[in-house]
């Protein structure tokens, strides 16, 4: 990690400057994430968030 006091938008305007620069962005191939969110609310046994009165 590295402290700077540069802003984000000052940082990417620095990083576009360079020509030489490593590419970065999106790659080639897409990805699909699916991620549950309903069951760290219904699972008990598993996490700590869940609600012990809401059984599947």
């Amino acid at each position: 990690m590295e402290a700077s006091s540069k802003t984000a938008r000052q940082l990417y305007a620095e990083i576009k400057a360079n020509p030489t620069r490593k590419r970065f962005g999106f790659g080639h191939r897409p990805a699909l994430i699916n991620i549950d969110l309903q069951k760290a609310y219904t699972c008990v046994g598993e996490f700590g968030t869940a609600y012990g009165s809401h059984r599947q």
